[in-house]
């Protein structure tokens, strides 16, 4: 699950199965309400089969993601970027609060 950005400041919220390379819902926006519609199309079947979900760390795909699929917690994997800079940044501040004493 992302957002892609075109025209500037407009948005599209975006759902790919990353095992077969394709896209199975596009949505405007990229709002919890916008990935909201994506979940009543799956079957029970379907939502079982759900072994992992990767998104960034993006609240609203968070809810909308908790809110429609059993188990989430467990299954959202967020994406190695978002890690990565979240990571980087609290590093950053370790290091600036140890150089100012």
């Amino acid at each position: 699950m992302d957002e892609k950005a075109f025209a500037g400041t407009q948005y599209v919220t975006l759902v790919n199965d990353l095992g077969r390379s394709r896209v199975l819902y596009v949505a405007e926006e990229r709002k919890q309400s916008s990935l909201d519609g994506f979940w009543p199309m799956l079957s029970a079947e379907q939502m079982a089969s759900i072994e992992a979900v990767a998104m960034d760390m993006w609240d609203p795909y968070v809810a909308s993601t908790q809110a429609h699929l059993p188990g989430a917690e467990s299954k959202i994997v967020f994406d190695k970027f978002h890690v990565a800079k979240h990571l980087s940044e609290a590093v950053d501040q370790v290091r600036r609060g140890s150089t100012k004493r």
